[in-house]
């Protein structure tokens, strides 16, 4: 076993690890000593990285919150990989210690190579960040709306966007990425997020995360009902959520009609 792996290996965070996996999962993270007072991971529009305390204490600093503490064996920085927003907390050293760094683009390199590594990595961050977040107790603000469509019923999907322009540009919604290109090349429509399936950071787990988060109002996905499709599962398990989580879904244009008032 490696030295930088002894690092890792006793953290709550990698108990569900095997040895072999830790081993192989810190080669892609950088090692960083910090001092106290010292800022870390500075502010830089939307982070692209998060970490794990090795050792030592990290203070998050944000206005009108309280503050909270990080210490040894816990994440930092990991709700970016939830939100695309820009963090408004800091970072400050309140010890000396040692921090491990990943970025996305590692996550994506670590991917390419140990597909099932990755994907029990993230699941692990993004758990941390759930369980973070309810135990915090910010309370969700149901605000966003999830816009997706079969391709045959994109055009339906931007006449209608067209039509309800004047609401819906005043709506935080979030998108894949193929679906939020076409809004904005035809009716000049931006989304707040962009949801990239081909990614682990950003991609569709996206979705169901932020269900559970109880920041989805809504879900509109214009669909085909007999046409068969390479990523039912995924479209089911987002219906499951929408059910159990009681967030309204439409699945055709009459309906989503019918959902849009509770955004006015």
């Amino acid at each position: 076993m490696s030295e930088k792996a002894n690092l890792f290996l006793n953290l709550k965070t990698f108990k569900d690890f095997y040895s072999e996996e830790v081993e192989l999962i810190c080669e892609y993270f950088s090692i960083h000593k910090f001092f106290d007072l010292q800022e870390i991971m500075p502010k830089t529009g939307r982070d692209t990285s998060f970490g794990v305390i090795l050792s030592g204490e990290i203070s998050i600093i944000e206005d009108h919150r309280d503050n909270s503490t990080r210490t040894t064996g816990d994440f930092l920085g990991e709700m970016a990989l939830l939100e695309s927003i820009s963090r408004q907390a800091d970072f400050i050293a309140a010890s000396d210690g040692t921090i491990a760094i990943m970025t996305f683009d590692d996550i994506e390199n670590l991917k390419h190579k140990r597909p099932h590594l990755a994907v029990k990595l993230i699941h692990r961050v993004t758990q941390a960040a759930v369980e973070g977040i309810r135990r915090s107790g910010i309370r969700a603000n149901r605000k966003y709306m999830i816009l997706m469509a079969d391709e045959t019923k994109i055009s339906e999907l931007v006449n209608w966007v067209e039509k309800e322009i004047d609401i819906l540009s005043n709506v935080p919604i979030l998108a894949p990425e193929w679906v939020a290109q076409i809004l904005k090349q035809k009716v000049n429509l931006s989304v707040k997020q962009v949801i990239r399936p081909n990614l682990l950071v950003g991609g569709s787990d996206t979705i169901g995360v932020q269900i559970i988060l109880g920041n989805i109002k809504a879900v509109i996905c214009l669909r085909e009902p007999l046409i068969r499709r390479p990523n039912l599962a995924s479209l089911e398990a987002i219906f499951r959520l929408c059910d159990t989580y009681q967030v309204i879904c439409a699945t055709n244009i009459q309906t989503a009609r019918a959902i849009l008032p509770t955004f006015t």
